[in-house]
């Protein structure tokens, strides 16, 4: 009894480490085949005709300010104003805990001046694997610039790749450190 119990152990660590393997094989992939289109400059971006603004909310769940939601539509804004982009394509969730993620970005782009005719809002991001197959099967975009964060932005990026759709991205030089950063 001792015995099998211990090969089943043995198999359970084996099929653990199996999937820890892939796990972390599928993310380096993802990570190192995306490290060339992620840009921190907007200077360094080629012109496109949409820009792709990932949505999150303005407060933290301790009530605190989101750097996030600062950084993305300061950077949406600033694209704008360079000529990079003609469109913002806000996208998020009506109701993530109380914020409308779009109508909440939206507000703080238009409070820097951009025209509310460059805006395009669209409420069906509630991930971003479906951000990407919107912006594919929605809006019929060929090429976009993701406004995101650096840990999101080669998740974004492969994302919109699968969907044929030529990305970059761009993320804020003051990106908040996160766990989850790699570089």
């Amino acid at each position: 009894m001792a015995s099998r119990l211990k090969k089943n152990y043995q198999w359970f660590l084996a099929v653990v480490a199996l999937l820890f393997a892939v796990t972390l094989g599928v993310n380096l992939y993802i990570l190192f085949s995306t490290r060339n289109f992620v840009f921190s400059q907007i200077a360094d971006l080629p012109q496109r005709e949409f820009a792709l603004v990932l949505g999150t909310e303005p407060l933290r769940p301790d009530g605190s300010i989101n750097l996030h939601f600062i950084n993305r539509t300061d950077l949406a804004a600033k694209m704008y104003s360079s000529g990079t982009v003609p469109t913002l394509l806000i996208r998020g969730t009506k109701n993530n805990r109380g914020f409308n993620e779009p109508l909440e970005m939206e507000k703080r782009i238009l409070a820097e001046n951009i025209p509310e005719a460059a805006i395009e809002l669209d409420f069906g991001g509630t991930r971003t694997w479906e951000s990407a197959r919107r912006a594919k099967e929605k809006y019929h975009l060929r090429q976009v610039i993701v406004v995101t964060d650096s840990f999101h932005a080669p998740h974004a990026i492969f994302l919109c790749r699968h969907f044929s759709i030529d990305a970059i991205a761009v993320c804020p030089a003051r990106d908040p450190l996160s766990l989850w950063s790699v570089r």
